[in-house]
Order: structure tokens, then sequence, then C-alpha cells
């Protein structure tokens, strides 16, 4: 009875495990962007974040509002790898940022952005509400506590 039972909590365990894995293999889409910006700012930044093993292409959101100041996103890619009882896994975050400049003063909404996995797979960031200023702006880009902070996940 005792060894059935140890054998039980060990089979519990490697079922949770194998979930928690799949679960957190689905690849999300973090934004970091400043709530409010002036128009006394030269630019500021929006940043994509997704965690997946394959590859992405970034489709920014189609905006009139504000002023895209390169033609394409920068990009950025970090892998990591580690081996677990001689496994090897790894993980690939690759941030896509934005560089833009506000037009006008208002509040505006940047609808989301697509990331296209794999060349077929698509997930949709949440949009982001941006308030433009006249004067100093009171959030400062990458303080997270000012900042907006979304995360989508893939269905």
């Amino acid at each position: 009875m005792f060894l059935s039972n140890i054998r039980f909590k060990y089979w519990l365990l490697a079922i949770c495990c194998v979930c928690v894995a799949q679960l957190s293999a689905q690849p999300s889409i973090d934004i970091d962007a400043p709530k409010q910006v002036s128009l006394s700012e030269p630019y500021f930044q929006i940043k994509y974040t997704v965690n997946t093993a394959d590859d992405t292409d970034f489709k920014e959101p189609q905006t009139n509002d504000f002023q895209y100041l390169s033609r394409r996103p920068g990009k950025s890619v970090v892998v990591t790898g580690i081996n677990i009882n001689g496994k090897q896994q790894s993980t690939r975050t690759t941030t896509y940022t934005l560089t833009l400049a506000p037009k006008k003063k208002g509040n505006f909404k940047l609808p989301p952005a697509t990331i296209i996995i794999n060349g077929s797979k698509r997930i949709e960031s949440a949009s982001v509400s941006i308030q433009v200023v006249e004067g100093n702006s009171t959030s400062q880009q990458g303080n997270g506590s000012t900042g907006t902070r979304a995360k989508s996940q893939a269905s």
C-alpha cells in the first residue's frame, strides 16, 4: 500500500509537470508602452515581447495618430538553453521595438500588433491607449510602474 501510494504521487507529479510545461509553451505577447507622452518629446518607444521557441514575424499596428520614425521595428532575440536530466530545453524571447513620434494632442488607441509564428499561426497583442499632452509628460519610457504593460496569449 505504501509503495503504491508513493508511485501514485510520482505519477501525479509527472502529469502536473507535463501540463505546466504545455501551458507555459503557449506563445504570448507582452507590451511595454508609456501611458502618456508629450508633444515636446521627439519620440517614444513601444516594445512587444513574444516568448516562443519558433520563428516570428511582426506586423506593426496601422495608425494615423503617430508617425513611425523607422521603416522596420528593431528586433532583439535572446535564446537561452538549459539541460535538465540530460534533456536540452531552450527558450526564445523576441522583442520588437517601435519608435514613434506624436502628431497631435489627445487620447489615442494604438490597434493590436500581429505576430506570425512559423509563417502560419497568428496572435494579436492587446491595443494600447496613449495620451499625448502638451508640455512635459508624467510617464517615463521603460518605467513599469507608469507604463502600460499588457499580455496577450494565443488561443
